[in-house]
């Protein structure tokens, strides 16, 4: 009698790559903007020297970043044309590109007011740069959301470890920058507020400020960190040969 042989299906070949256009263009495009999202950063402590150049260079870069945020956005919905969060996710985007254009143009049309003599309301100008921010601060449950359809992505070709860290990465970066951004708009509604608040909430406003300008570094390992990611994704979503389906590849990597 002959002892039954257990059998062990061996997979030759499994999808490691997303073979896809419209995946690789709208990976492409994150990764541009992910390097933008860390110049906006930089760009916001040119226009402490204050005159045009810094506010110039400022509106530059924060224009070019909604642009390339609207585009990813498109991009993003032909890869994953049945995202169940993408109302959601896409008001989010709304509040934050508002917020963004709010910051990118404040410096410029100081500039203008200065240098046209337009009386200007000082209290009013840091608290609406404030708005902007805590605009900024509500809206970072988007990143959870981008990361987790990313995530799936990753799934469905077989890269279980990258979709986990792109989960992590998105969770981090909600609640470290709802921390942070919140930070920086306290401190300017308490600079706003400073005429009619107590002279004890100096304080106060220096302990924010200081937080703030700390958070600045942990954005920045953070940065580098999305630089990573999204470099990562884009070599997984290697762009399709004339004549590809357009469907993941059957091959691996």
């Amino acid at each position: 009698m002959t002892t039954p042989v257990p059998v062990m299906t061996l997979e030759y070949a499994r999808p490691m790559t997303l073979n896809s256009i419209e995946g690789y263009i709208a990976f492409r495009r994150m990764l541009f903007l992910s390097i933008l999202s860390g110049a906006c950063v930089g760009s916001c402590f040119l226009t402490f020297s204050g005159g045009y150049i810094g506010a110039g260079i400022q509106l530059v870069i924060f224009g070019l970043t909604l642009f390339a945020a609207v585009g990813a956005g498109k991009a993003l919905m032909l890869a994953v044309p049945d995202d169940s969060s993408r109302f959601r996710r896409m008001m989010l985007d709304v509040t934050a590109l508002l917020a963004l254009l709010i910051i990118g143009t404040a410096p410029m049309v100081l500039q203008v007011a200065l240098h046209h003599d337009f009386s200007t309301n000082e209290p009013a100008a840091p608290g609406v740069i404030g708005i902007a921010f805590l605009l900024l601060a509500i809206s970072t449950p988007r990143h959870a959301m981008l990361y987790r359809i990313l995530a799936s992505l990753c799934r469905s070709v077989n890269r279980y470890a990258m979709a986990k860290a792109l989960t992590t990465l998105g969770w981090f970066k909600t609640f470290y920058e709802m921390l942070w951004l919140g930070s920086c708009a306290t401190t300017l509604f308490l600079i706003a507020g400073k005429d009619v608040l107590p002279n004890e909430i100096t304080n106060a406003t220096i302990f924010f400020a200081v937080v703030s300008l700390a958070g600045v570094l942990g954005f920045g390992i953070l940065w580098i960190c999305m630089i990573v990611a999204h470099t990562q994704l884009l070599r997984i979503a290697t762009k399709p040969r004339s004549g590809s389906s357009g469907v993941p590849s059957e091959t691996g990597v």
